[in-house]
């Protein structure tokens, strides 16, 4: 935020006094817009469930499976589009999500040789949690036509759990081996969620976009079309005149004799000597 301060100075003389000077200082303060919230987006996004398959983890005869992964509230912190034009049919638009979060719930369980148990179990990504998607849309010309296709061209995800916590029955000294084993499973769900997200993403790529374009494309069809030289060519009106024409005297006539008015883009075969001189 920045602040302008602007000093107004008055001075007011009494006509019985002109010793008694006031002066007031105003000030007028400003602030740079509030950041974007994307809390449209983010009630959209909001609605979405990801659903990751089940996933192990085995070492030293510890084996913890985790199971039913469910991740809702998912939201970003920032957005950022970058256009760029490759040729007349393809047009790249990168997309960065920033600050993803997200919490997901998940049942867990495990065999350790003669003890067993299960419980529930929590996650939180990182807000430095974030993904990088490229988009390409194609066209047949886009001098004339809109996108007609659009695909995700890669996608780059940056998943980071924040904490994971495990609530259930036969914990015990079993609890502190979990704690252990805690980033192995940290970085079996990242795996997951990343896979689970382009998935995603390439299917809306791959399906939701495409109809909409074709929508879209169904609404504009009409309007394509060539356009009247009135229309295409900016100088129509200029390069198509009719000028009169005009005696030196000064009364039109169909006289061979008779003169166009003055071309100012050839002014200089009209004026040029005697203007110099």
């Amino acid at each position: 935020a920045y602040s302008i301060t602007i000093l107004f100075h008055q001075n007011n003389h009494n006509q019985n006094n002109h010793n008694n000077d006031s002066t007031h200082n105003r000030h007028l303060q400003t602030s740079s817009p509030p950041p974007p919230n994307f809390s449209t987006l983010n009630r959209l996004l909001s609605e979405i469930t990801l659903r990751l398959p089940s996933a192990t983890v085995s070492s030293s005869g510890l084996d913890i499976t985790i199971s039913r992964i469910r991740c809702t509230d998912l939201n970003v912190r920032d957005v950022r589009l970058a256009h760029a034009v490759e040729s007349a049919t393809s047009h790249r638009l990168a997309l960065t999500l920033a600050g993803i979060r997200l919490q997901c719930q998940f049942r867990w369980e495990y065999e350790w040789t003669v003890f067993k148990g299960r419980g529930d179990g929590y996650a939180k990504l990182n807000p430095a949690s974030g993904a990088s998607v490229g988009l390409q849309f194609t066209s047949e010309n886009y001098d004339t036509h809109p996108p007609h296709d659009a695909g995700v061209s890669h996608c780059s995800p940056n998943i980071q759990i924040e904490t994971m916590d495990f609530d259930g029955d036969g914990l015990g000294i079993i609890g502190g081996i979990l704690n252990l084993f805690e980033g192995l499973l940290r970085d079996t769900v990242e795996d997951e969620l990343e896979r689970t997200v382009c998935g995603e993403l390439r299917g809306l790529g791959e399906d939701a976009f495409d109809d909409l374009l074709e929508r879209l494309s169904d609404e504009l069809e009409d309007y394509l079309v060539p356009l009247e030289d009135s229309l295409a060519d900016p100088l129509y009106l200029e390069n198509t005149i009719e000028l009169p024409m005009m005696m030196e005297g000064g009364e039109n006539d169909d006289d061979d004799e008779s003169v166009s008015y003055i071309n100012f883009q050839q002014f200089e075969s009209y004026a040029g000597e005697w203007i110099e001189s």
